[in-house]
């Protein structure tokens, strides 16, 4: 595969997660929503819990 055509791939992947972000925008997920549509303070600025845990030798 020459490198032009690695470099239009990619092109074309960057365009349509562009065209995908501008049709379908980002949404706040329904969980941190109240039941009027707004952000809730306490859920929506909480800092996320990670599951992963680093093992220090």
């Amino acid at each position: 595969m020459s490198l032009s055509k690695l470099s239009s791939w990619f092109l074309l992947m960057i365009i349509s997660v562009v065209l995908v972000a501008w049709v379908y925008p980002p949404q706040v997920p329904s969980a941190l929503l109240d039941d009027e549509g707004r952000p809730t303070e306490d859920r929506a600025d909480a800092p996320r819990k990670t599951t992963a845990r680093i093992r220090r030798r």
